[in-house]
Order: C-alpha cells, then sequence, then structure tokens
C-alpha cells in the first residue's frame, strides 16, 4: 500500500510477511480535525492519493519518518453508522483475501467491507471477530513492510487485542489468519499471538467489563511524558498512565474525535 505509485517488483522478488500487521488505518468522521491532531502530535504529513470514482476520493496516506505507514478513512464517505466510533484498526497480510475472509465469516465473524482491489495497491476486506473486534486483511501488490525495522518515533509499533472471549479469540484468528499462540513474558498477562516464531501481537481479557472487545493500535514514542502532555494540550484524554509492562511503559489516549490508541515508549537496551 506504500508504494502505490510505483512499479510493482516481480512476484518471485517481493517479499511478504503472512501474519504480519503490515498497515494501519484511523476510521474518522472529521478527516482535517484528525490530520490536525496528529501531525501536532507525532509529526506525521499527510499526502491525499486520488483514487478515481465518479466522488473523486482522495484518500489520505499517514507519512512518518519519510515512510508511509497508514491513512485515514472518512467514515462519513464510507457510510458508516453514525453509532459506530472512531478508531482505529490493523491491516493483516495473507496469501489470499477472499479465501481469508471466507473462513471468517464460516468461524462466525462478519464481513464489514467485502474483498476488494485497490488499483495498483492490492486486494483487501475489513472484518469484525465473533467478539467485535475490528481487523482488515491485506494482500499487497507491493509485498510487505521489513519486519525487522525498529520502527521510529510516531510509527506503528504494536496491535492487542481486548477480548470477552479468549479461547474463542484464539480459535478464531487461528482459523483466519493461520496464529498459533503463547504464554506471555513474566509480568504480562493474556498471550502472545505468533506466526511461526515470530511475534505478530497480543491477547487478553477486557479491562473492565463494560468495555467492548477492540484492537488496540500502539504508536511508538521517544518521551511518553512529553507525548503525553503534547495529547493532553491538543485536547486528547487520557485513560490510563505510565503502565509499565515487561517491554517499556504505556498510555492509552483518546483524541478528540473518540478514537482510542496507545503510546508506547520502549525500555532502553
Amino acid at each position: 500500500m506504500a508504494e502505490a505509485t510505483q512499479v510493482a517488483p516481480t512476484p518471485t522478488a517481493t517479499p511478504y510477511a503472512p501474519g504480519a500487521f503490515v498497515w494501519h488505518e484511523l476510521a474518522t468522521r472529521d478527516v482535517k480535525a484528525a490530520e490536525s491532531f496528529y501531525t501536532q502530535l507525532f509529526g506525521w504529513t499527510v499526502q491525499y492519493m486520488p483514487m478515481g470514482g465518479p466522488d473523486n476520493y482522495q484518500y489520505p496516506l499517514i507519512t512518518a519518518n519519510g515512510i508511509q505507514i497508514g491513512g485515514i478513512a472518512d467514515m462519513n464517505f464510507m457510510q458508516i453508522p453514525a453509532e459506530v466510533p472512531s478508531h482505529f484498526y490493523g491491516y493483516v497480510s495473507v496469501p489470499d483475501v477472499d479465501a481469508a475472509a471466507e473462513v471468517a465469516a464460516k468461524a462466525g465473524g462478519k464481513v464489514l467491507a467485502p474483498a476488494m482491489d485497490i488499483p495498483n495497491v492490492g486486494r483487501f476486506a475489513i472484518l469484525q471477530d465473533p467478539q467485535g473486534g475490528v481487523f482488515a486483511l491485506l494482500r499487497s501488490l507491493h509485498g510487505d513492510p521489513d519486519q525487522n525495522r525498529i520502527p521510529g518515533n510516531g510509527e506503528f509499533c504494536w496491535d492487542s487485542l481486548h477480548t470477552s472471549d479468549i479461547n474463542g479469540a484464539i480459535s478464531f484468528y487461528n482459523k483466519v489468519i493461520g496464529w498459533t499462540t503463547k504464554p506471555g513474558p513474566e509480568g504480562m498477562t493474556g498471550g502472545v499471538f505468533m506466526q511461526g516464531d515470530l511475534m505478530e501481537a497480543s491477547y487478553d481479557g477486557l479491562p473492565m467489563p463494560e468495555v467492548p472487545t477492540h484492537w488496540m493500535t500502539n504508536i511508538a514514542v521517544n518521551d511518553l511524558k512529553a507525548s503525553v502532555k503534547k495529547a493532553q494540550e491538543l485536547g486528547a484524554t487520557i485513560l490510563m498512565d505510565g503502565i509499565e509492562i515487561p517491554f517499556g511503559t504505556f498510555s492509552v489516549v483518546r483524541d478528540p474525535q473518540g478514537a482510542h490508541f496507545a503510546m508506547f515508549q520502549g525500555k532502553q537496551q
């Protein structure tokens, strides 16, 4: 998706990372307000890519540190029901989007947006797991980002599922994506979704019973305290602050339009 305007490499030379989160999107009802908030908070730049069609829709592409890392989806243009709040969701690389979406539907999930092509980008679908977590599938024409690269400040760095049914979620994602699981490291509740020997995401129960199942998108920052302060100055609400885990510290934020995300600062090596 990041190389949409460039010529794709030959299939034999295209690297893929099945099971990895390779793209993220912010779905919001006020694209310009969201753009203002995140460009000031993380230093993102946003470029609008013409998508064609009778509406001449322009898709906002997010760039951080010179790398395209995601996009912003206009919920009004997409005609998403008014009761659905703004939210982040991630795209998981799969070899066959249509087949995975079909498996998801048979396993109790919902297909929110059926498999479709984006010219010169790839094929995608947006799904909801049986407990309500929203995620997407992607098969890019241009391969997937380098999974060995350490995310820089303002880049998406991790995804965690918080679910009302851990066993049900484990079964669903194993069928749809092929993830296996292992326990989390000492000091971490829940566990980790694995693709072979690679850690791809984490899972846990809900922090409170009244919180619905959701995927939490984590964004890397160099200075968590300064980033929390900046987010507050820009109108965000801090829901959880300075939570320590084995790998670092995170804070959970609700942006002014209502989307939740976490800011994560890793431990110094």
